[in-house]
């Protein structure tokens, strides 16, 4: 089953057979023919994972968005990532994680850098996957409080949701 992913910028047909060539087969690639909200908010009602590029992401829109995993805005694109060393780091979070008894920020903090350690890898590293996957985003208020709030049960979906996008 492909995972379908809204293109929501109107790219040039150029951009797109970019984006095809270098996307995943697993992906269903949909573009945007314009910016109506109609259109627009079909298209996210669809998809698992939304590029929005310019468009704008609207409260109504995200209502309507029921199977969506993740928005990727602007920011870091599978080039510069180690897919490997992801695959090793989420591999080694979710353990860490998933064995914790306590869900605070303090205790978070603390198993993300115990798996760090334990995988070989800087801290910071491993932190910003983690952001780049709980949140979908590469800035953020600090990981451990927004893992902290966004609860166990999320944070930990979300991690499984990036661990399943980069398997190989």
């Amino acid at each position: 089953m492909a995972h379908v992913v809204a293109c929501l910028d109107v790219w040039a047909p150029a951009v797109r057979e970019v984006v095809r060539r270098v996307a995943s087969p697993a992906f269903d690639l949909r573009f945007a023919e314009s910016y109506d909200a109609d259109e627009q908010h079909a298209m996210a009602e669809q998809a698992e994972f939304l590029l929005p590029g310019w468009a704008a992401v609207t409260d109504s829109m995200l209502a309507r968005a029921a199977k969506l995993r993740m928005i990727q805005k602007w920011g870091i694109g599978y080039d510069r990532i180690d897919v490997e060393a992801a695959r090793r780091a989420l591999d080694g979070v979710l353990a860490f994680l998933e064995g914790a008894q306590a869900w605070d920020a303090a205790a978070i903090g603390a198993r993300l850098r115990d798996a760090a350690e334990e995988l070989g890898q800087k801290p910071g590293d491993v932190f910003m996957l983690c952001r780049l996957a709980v949140t979908g985003r590469a800035i953020t208020p600090p990981l451990f409080e927004s893992m902290a709030l966004i609860g166990r049960e999320a944070s930990l979906a979300r991690l499984h949701a990036a661990r399943a996008l980069i398997e190989g």
